[in-house]
């Protein structure tokens, strides 16, 4: 009697179904690559599709640019809450993320985010989309330290704000040309 050999497709699909459908069968990485930070009144114009879930042109006020935030891997998170008070429904927006530095120039751009009013942030994910926060009403600076976890040279920081409606995906194809990325 022949032995019948199993094709690798049909154990695959008898391991999916058993541990309940098909997973992804590639490695990949979630989070945010990439912030920017912009003064909310430097945006000129945001102008969404017509259906609104998306973003299709930003401008900013005269040469306004968001300027890129160079930030520790693994510390930018995100915070888009649905949340009713009262009679008020709003998004509450965050965007934490710590800046590694403890030069004089890390102190000065640090002390600029703790006083600064109103931005709004672009952040690209890893799958290379970008998004708006704080497109309606802006983010404040909520949390800003001087360490974290007793390293002295961390500084994280907390932008929060109260906007109207999600972070929407930015689909104008010049969003990068926004963006100073420094020297």
């Amino acid at each position: 009697m022949m032995a019948t050999k199993r094709s690798t497709d049909v154990r695959m699909s008898y391991l999916n179904t058993v541990i309940g459908g098909t997973a992804n069968e590639d490695y990949s990485v979630s989070g945010i690559q990439r912030i920017a930070l912009a003064p909310r009144s430097s945006i000129a114009t945001i102008t969404k599709s017509t259906s609104g879930g998306s973003i299709t042109d930003l401008t900013m006020v005269d040469t306004a640019k968001f300027y890129e935030v160079t930030f520790i891997p693994d510390t930018a998170k995100l915070g888009d809450v649905y949340t009713v008070q009262g009679t008020n429904r709003y998004m509450a927006q965050s965007l934490s993320f710590t800046i590694f530095g403890n030069d004089d120039a890390t102190i000065a751009a640090g002390k600029k985010i703790h006083l600064g009013r109103f931005y709004s942030a672009l952040f690209q994910r890893a799958d290379g989309k970008w998004y708006l926060l704080g497109d309606s009403m802006g983010l404040n600076c909520s949390v800003g330290t001087a360490n974290d976890d007793g390293d002295d040279s961390n500084r994280p920081f907390t932008l929060s704000g109260k906007n109207l409606g999600h972070a929407l995906p930015v689909t104008d194809p010049t969003v990068v040309d926004l963006i100073e990325t420094g020297s």
